[in-house]
């Protein structure tokens, strides 16, 4: 059964979502803490409604090797800002 909290809460996260202009970077926090205590978090719900070609999942990229263009790049990026 969908509420109307639900119905509200999707609707606030699709008018979030379509105000992006040309990406979007959403993030949730694993635990948070109250009254000294670590709790939980979830994801939103609603995060699984989106089509699965448009959602990339950090972690899962994160964990994939570097090119070795990418790395020099990356470095010479460094190397430049420094000086």
């Amino acid at each position: 059964m969908v509420t109307s909290n639900t119905q509200d809460e999707r609707w606030l996260f699709y008018v979030a979502i379509t105000r992006a202009r040309k990406t979007l970077t959403l993030s949730y926090s694993v635990g948070r803490k109250k009254y000294g205590q670590v709790l939980p978090c979830h994801p939103s719900p609603f995060l699984k409604e989106l089509p699965e070609h448009l959602v990339e999942d950090a972690d899962a990229a994160a964990r994939q090797p570097v090119t070795v263009t990418t790395g020099k790049n990356y470095f010479s990026a460094i190397r430049d800002s420094i000086g």
